[in-house]
């Protein structure tokens, strides 16, 4: 494998090499001073040993240092520049008045020597600047090592001079920190060189309790410090990343120039790809533009210092298990003070190390030997206090949670072996790459002077600056990764195959790379990555389809716990695992004043018994956080365990709750259960749905059968294949007689074939042809035919119009009402019902069918033994006309006795609120205002009266509920009691339409190659399927910054 070194990787290890030798260990530093320099020079040297801590200032080494009063307290150093100005830090300024400034200069003792009143000019305060030059009084500072005049000089004074860098008590100074980096031997680890315990925390009693052991705490103004979320250089270093990627954007767009020569690309397409182009780059340099427009807005005027930090008022607490995203001024506070490390009399004991007698509590003694751990109270962790600070940063991407939030706790394999030939985690970690890193960067931040050093390294703030831009690209490519999941589970689409490489989600990211160049590099740059990730793993994809049904279904439960009310429908139904699956499903009013139903849940149901479905949905509901106090609907299908009166599911949920909700069985399966037994009204008609079956099965049971018919029905444009006769489907009946009657000259001709073809096929075909044939060629056949085609085109729209998901009670009875109306006027329109036979007399005809003939022979008159009937020569004998009409009567008969039923149930359910339909509401009475607030709770009848009073000339031009509920909902602050009637109208639930067509989705999802799906996944991918809406609505960035956030392993930074 082939490395190359650019020019930004060698500055890298050249500044590594520099630190390596700053922090080595220094036996003595020499400072000296040109004595011949026209600023003047100390008249000594000064050598200089160590840096924490400090040493005495030697005599006449350091004649350019003065100390600076504010006001009389405040201390600041200071260094001068000529006879006329001070160099000083600009914040020591800030909101100060010259004549507050006093300057002492020619004596080691605070407040004392050659002192100097500050005149107005304070110049070049600049928020950027780390330093500011303040001019002194008119008459001028002499200077010790120029003036004739000199200074009180250091040796005279018996109190030595305290150096911000050599005194044993150095200045305190806002811009860096009270403790300064240390030089020490050679014989020491980077682990060594850190503060010794700084706090302890005792108890002669007992050990005390968390709420005993509040960790130290600092004040913070919020809106002083606003600003301070990140430092400058990392805001330049934020906005130069983000411009380099828009840069890289710009890049790829320049590309598309190139396609404008290429002749094999249309206009269309070059124009698409171009435009998809520039919309990117645009994106990218509006979201670059909001980037800078916020952090100027959180530009403040002035900067604060540390006295002013620790007098204000938002806690920082040092406590590590509450770290937090620090600014600035937080850091500098916390570096100060160094690691939180208490000391307790006794910490807490871990039982279960204690029983195999190894290490089971934390040890004060690890403060000494790893000076940089912490130890919080609260979770009874040690962290890293570099790593916690500063884990930020190039080269911690594999930087472990445990070190920086979740803590550390396994005591026993702290400092002991973790197994053959490993040391223990507190030296592992040491010894990383990641800890070296950290390390480093608190070490220059304690170094730094506001910043100037970071500044002035160039290196890192290019690292810094693309580690931004490969955030950013990062994170487009987990977007990519994420739509492509989202794109397959929309579409009910497996994402793996038997093998990864040959699965659609490997495949579909792939097609994609050959049209995008990012995608395409994070393909082929898998190896230049920490442990070679590409996210497209199983685990990856199982994330991915976590995270998109984990945020649809957020969004749905946020809608329906915004509702008033809500009703719940359930069915269960067999997966292909030969697993009953029970589908919830929830019906409410959203915002806008329109029903909506949403897929909540599927699970495995262990118990089909009334009492154990009802605690399976109350379970499901309680893990939904839904109040059960808004559920007034159940909607279920006829089964007994279902819909029982006693021990059904809408039973036991009632007596669970202790309140009665309302039942509501589903029309839809009411619906299909009435035109099954109409079906069987006569033997006539069931003897024709057998017929219609048999063809079904001869044709589709046989591939050289179908090939014939296929043949026959190619040359009719209107010709369908034949159906089957299926219970659960509930418009097959319809769609059976529909296929067989347009397509009934071709099946005739069909079967003429498969009997006279004896080369092609056997004699029990041949048979069956023969059989089913002379059952078709019947006027009997043909007049079923066509009665039941017309017959059944009317249940059949009733039955779909039962499955809209917006449909409400008051609609649906509307539509049943108009239903029987119709029925009974079939019924009783002899013409009509003459004219059903006419028409089978017709095509009769067409096959040489004589009605007469074949009614006489298969109707012979057969008249009643005289034991039964003295008179049997005066029996009425029906003509074929009168038997026909009759049997048509017994099915319209049945239809309208079992509609009329259904009906008298939904009026049962809705009472008085059909008087708020459009339709009634000029009617509306004050006894309905009493009915419908007793039912929907409402306090005061009277102002529902008078609110519909108000506007009922208003509703009654909305012509349907639901657009009178979209107006009421419009103005629902002035009428809000006429819009609580109206959101438990709509809520009440039709049909459990959508519990079945989940069915459907499942058998798609989880089809016989998936047979070994988990519950959770099936559970996330039916969520994505069924409510597409909300899925396309989600927005891929914060589906990518949730993805960031849900981290629990190895993962690259991305947001």
């Amino acid at each position: 494998m082939k490395f190359t070194l650019n020019t930004a990787t060698i500055i890298s290890i050249l500044w590594a090499l520099f630190l390596l030798v700053i922090i080595q260990p220094s036996h003595e530093y020499l400072y000296t001073c040109d004595l011949n320099a026209a600023c003047g020079c100390s008249s000594n040297s000064a050598s200089v040993s160590r840096i924490i801590g400090g040493e005495t200032a030697g005599t006449s080494t350091w004649c350019w240092a003065v100390s600076i009063s504010i006001g009389g307290s405040s201390l600041c150093g200071g260094s001068i520049l000529s006879s006329s100005w001070i160099l000083i830090a600009a914040h020591c300024m800030s909101g100060v008045s010259a004549s507050q400034v006093t300057i002492y200069a020619g004596s080691t003792t605070r407040f004392s020597g050659q002192s100097r009143v500050a005149t107005g000019d304070i110049s070049k305060q600049v928020r950027q600047s780390p330093t500011s030059e303040t001019r002194t009084s008119n008459e001028p500072f002499r200077s010790p090592t120029t003036s004739n005049e000199p200074f009180t000089s250091p040796t005279t004074s018996n109190e030595p001079f305290t150096s911000p860098t050599t005194s044993n008590e150095p200045f305190t100074s806002p811009t860096t920190s009270n403790e300064l980096l240390t030089s020490t031997p050679s014989s020491e680890s980077i682990t060594d060189r850190m503060e010794v315990p700084n706090e302890s925390i005792t108890d002669t009693s007992e050990v005390p309790n968390e709420s005993s052991l509040v960790p130290p705490i600092v004040v913070l103004k919020e809106h002083e410090t606003s600003y301070y979320r990140r430092s400058d250089v990392e805001i330049k270093n934020r906005i130069c990343g983000e411009i380099q990627y828009a840069a890289k954007q710009a890049q790829l767009a320049f590309k598309i120039a190139d396609m404008a020569f290429d002749e094999t690309i249309s206009t269309r397409n070059f124009l698409i790809e171009a435009t998809s182009s520039i919309g990117k780059l645009n994106e990218s340099l509006t979201d670059l533009l909001i980037s800078c427009n916020e952090e100027l807005e959180r530009i403040p005027l002035t900067s604060i210092t540390i006295e002013e930090l620790k007098s204000t008022e938002t806690f920082v607490s040092r406590d590590p298990s509450l770290t937090k995203v620090y600014n600035d001024q937080e850091l500098r506070y916390l570096v100060s003070q160094g690691p939180y490390q208490p000391i307790l009399l006794q910490y807490p004991i871990n039982q279960a190390f204690r029983l195999i007698h190894d290490t089971c509590h934390f040890n004060p003694i690890w403060y000494k030997e790893f000076p940089l751990i912490e130890y919080s109270i609260i979770t009874d962790s040690i962290y890293c206090f570099c790593c916690r600070l500063f884990g930020s940063g190039p080269g911690t991407e594999r930087l472990k949670n445990g070190w920086t939030s979740s803590g550390m706790k396994t005591w026993n394999k702290m400092k002991a072996s973790q197994g053959a030939g490993k040391r223990g985690k507190i030296y592992v970690h040491i010894e990383s790459e990641v800890h070296k890193s950290s390390l480093q960067r608190y070490l220059i931040f304690k170094e730094r002077k506001n910043n100037v050093d970071y500044m002035l390294n160039k290196n890192l703030q290019q690292q810094e600056q693309q580690q931004i831009e490969q955030q950013k690209s990062n994170q487009q490519i987990i977007e990519m990764l994420i739509d492509c999941v989202r794109y397959l589970a929309r579409q009910g689409l497996a994402c793996r195959g038997q093998e990864d490489q040959d699965g659609n989600f490997y495949q579909l990211v792939h097609l994609l790379s050959r049209h995008n160049s990012v995608l395409e590099d994070w393909i082929k740059n898998i190896n230049n990555r920490p442990y070679k990730i590409t996210y497209m793993s199983k685990d990856s994809q199982n994330e991915f389809i976590q995270l998109l049904g984990d945020c649809v279904q957020h969004k749905n439960l946020c809608e329906i716990k915004e509702a008033s009310y809500y009703s719940i429908m359930a069915d269960s139904s067999i997966d292909s695992n030969r697993q009953d699956m029970l589908s919830i499903f929830i019906r409410f009013v959203n915002k806008n004043g329109e029903p909506e139903e949403r897929f909540v849940s599927i699970k495995p149901l262990h118990l089909k018994t009334g009492d154990g479905i009802a605690n399976h949905i109350l379970e499901v509901l309680n893990e939904l956080d839904l109040d059960l106090d808004k559920l007034i609907a159940q909607s279920y299908d006829c089964a007994n365990n279902m819909s029982g009166e006693f021990n059904g599911v809408r039973a036991k949920i009632n007596e669970k709750l202790r309140r009665d909700t309302k039942y509501i069985p589903c029309s839809s399966h009411r619906s299909n259960t009435v035109v099954k037994h109409a079906s069987e009204a006569s033997l006539d008609i069931f003897s024709f749905f057998g017929v219609l079956q048999s063809i079904y099965v001869f044709f589709t049971s046989s591939t050289k059968r179908l090939a014939v018919l296929d043949e026959k029905i190619s040359s009719n444009l209107f010709a369908l294949t034949p159906k089957p006769i299926s219970i659960i489907r509930w418009n097959a009946k319809y769609q059976s007689i529909r296929a067989v009657y347009e397509s009934y000259d071709e099946l005739i001709k069909s079967f003429g074939t498969i009997v006279d073809d004896r080369i092609h096929f056997d004699k029990e075909s041949r048979q069956g042809a023969h059989s089913i044939n002379t059952n078709l060629t019947t006027f009997n056949f043909i007049t079923y035919l066509v009665f039941m085609k017309n017959l059944m085109a009317m249940t059949n729209s009733i039955t779909t119009q039962f499955q809209a998901e917006q449909l409400d009670l008051i609609a649906a009875r509307e539509i049943l009402i108009e239903t029987v109306r119709l029925l009974e006027t079939e019924r009783s329109n002899e013409f009509n019902l003459n004219n059903l036979l006419i028409i089978g007399e017709k095509i009769s005809t067409k096959y040489d069918i004589d009605p007469d003939v074949e009614f006489n022979r298969k109707h012979r008159v057969k008249r009643p033994p005289k034991r039964f009937d003295d008179n049997p020569q005066t029996t009425h004998i029906l003509s074929r006309t009168e038997y026909y009409r009759k049997t048509f009567r017994q099915v319209i008969d049945q239809l309208i006795t079992e509609y009329k039923q259904l009906l008298m149930s939904m009026d049962k359910n809705i009472e008085s609120l059909a008087a708020l339909s459009p339709k009634y509401i000029l009617n509306f009475t004050a006894t309905d205002a009493d009915n419908i607030s007793k039912m929907v709770q409402i306090n005061d009848s009277d102002l529902l009266y008078s609110e519909i009073q108000l506007f009922k000339e208003k509703i009654y031009q909305c012509e349907t509920i639901l657009n009178a509920s979209k107006f009421i909902h419009e103005r629902k602050a002035s009428i809000p009691l006429i819009a609580q009637a109206y959101q438990y109208l709509l809520t009440l639930p039709v049909t459990t339409a959508s519990v079945e067509r989940s069915f459907s989705k499942m058998k798609i999802v989880k089809n016989r190659l998936r047979t070994k799906m988990g519950d959770e996944r099936l559970d996330s991918l039916l969520t994505c399927t069924l409510e597409t809406f909300i899925l396309d609505q989600l927005k891929s960035n914060e589906l990518v910054e949730k993805w960031s956030n849900n981290k629990t392993g190895r993962r690259m930074q991305f947001v």
